[in-house]
């Protein structure tokens, strides 16, 4: 649970509600880590290098928690949940806050030993325990660094307090309280 990986990562470039590229809404900062591609059958994806911490690893594939910047915004940016993200940081001075996150962030930072120089991370890197990612071994990735011994402990708890025990479950959904399935019940369902 220590190793730092980075990987051509490609998804699909999604829609708005007006049927344009929903990265096309974004600021020109964005085109310069993201790429557009055609997938060969007239679909845009995005590609670019993407950051990632190994939580577990199993036979044939691992999970894996996203390092992120947010176009340089760390949890400033809208929509990111602050109370899931950690900074993550490779500097020997420390981790940086920037402007405004000094009272969002309350998770302890983590640091990471780069293998090479180049690997620094960038200061509004963020760790996001929240969403994790099945990398499978047939993907070619590069390992970049690792976790500090100091900072694997503050990584497990973090991790293991978000994601808690799953209830037994069923396979039945009660909808009861709404009489249907509408999105606002999946929302209440997922916690959302």
């Amino acid at each position: 649970m220590t190793q730092v990986i980075l990987l051509n990562w490609v998804e699909p470039s999604g829609t708005s509600k007006g049927g344009e590229s929903n990265r096309s809404q974004n600021s020109q900062r964005t085109f310069i880590t993201a790429e557009r591609v055609s997938d060969g059958g007239g679909k845009e994806q995005y590609q670019k290098l993407r950051r990632f911490l190994i939580v577990k690893a199993f036979k044939g594939h691992c999970l894996c928690l996203p390092i992120n910047t947010y176009s340089g915004q760390g949890v400033n940016k809208h929509g990111v949940h602050a109370d899931n993200h950690a900074v993550i940081y490779s500097s020997e001075t420390g981790p940086v806050l920037l402007p405004g996150e000094e009272s969002k962030l309350t998770r302890p930072a983590i640091m990471m030993v780069p293998s090479l120089p180049q690997n620094k991370l960038h200061d509004a890197s963020r760790l996001n325990y929240a969403k994790v990612y099945t990398i499978e071994y047939n993907v070619k990735v590069r390992f970049i660094g690792r976790i500090h011994a100091n900072s694997v402990y503050h990584v497990a708890a973090a991790f293991n307090e978000i994601h808690t025990s799953l209830k037994p479950f069923d396979g039945a959904i009660d909808t009861s309280s709404t009489g249907d399935s509408s999105q606002s019940s999946r929302r209440e369902l997922c916690g959302r």
